[in-house]
């Protein structure tokens, strides 16, 4: 593992999986030395992630009982575009996609701290999609399932159709 963060990240990860590690353990898991695993550890700490140590022949590192990492951590620019994302589906896809959407704004606004969540919310307010047209696709809904289920299967779909303005149908 080449990437401090990286490092640290499997650090919180390693102290998740079991209750007590000692530090010449957890130097062999990172490939690192002892000492960078002290460092690591003091570096935690200032990010206040809370890490227990006990000095002695059966002490060791742990995490305080009942932490644990959020599943995913995400920068605002991630964040935005996620939520930018999923609102941009709403527009476009109208009731179709409405509650997976709901869904995921709320799973976000679950995992995201306050301040990335207000620093997101921001970003929001001032980038603006337009020039979409929404429509009610919910009469397509059973036609656009099994197409996603053919790109998923890697199938060819036949399809006729005929256009929202067009009387001909068009294969």
């Amino acid at each position: 593992m080449g990437n401090v963060v990286t490092r640290l990240l499997s650090l919180i990860m390693l102290l998740q999986s079991r209750s007590s590690w000692k530090a010449a353990e957890l130097a062999t898991e990172l490939n690192v030395s002892e000492r960078t695993v002290y460092r690591y550890v003091a570096m935690l700490d200032e990010m206040g992630i809370p890490i227990y140590s006990e000095r002695g022949r059966y002490g060791g590192f742990s995490l305080v009982r009942g932490y644990k990492l959020p599943p995913l951590l995400f920068t605002a620019e991630e964040a935005t575009v996620l939520y930018m994302g999923a609102n941009l589906i709403r527009d476009v896809w109208g009731q179709t996609y409405d509650d997976a959407v709901t869904a995921v704004t709320a799973k976000l606004d679950n995992v995201l701290p306050d301040d990335l969540r207000q620093e997101v919310a921001r970003a929001r307010q001032s980038l603006v999609v337009s020039g979409l047209s929404r429509r009610d696709y919910r009469p397509w809904e059973p036609t656009l399932h099994t197409l996603r289920q053919c790109i998923g299967d890697r199938r060819c779909a036949r399809l006729q159709y005929r256009g929202f303005a067009r009387q001909e149908t068009t294969e």
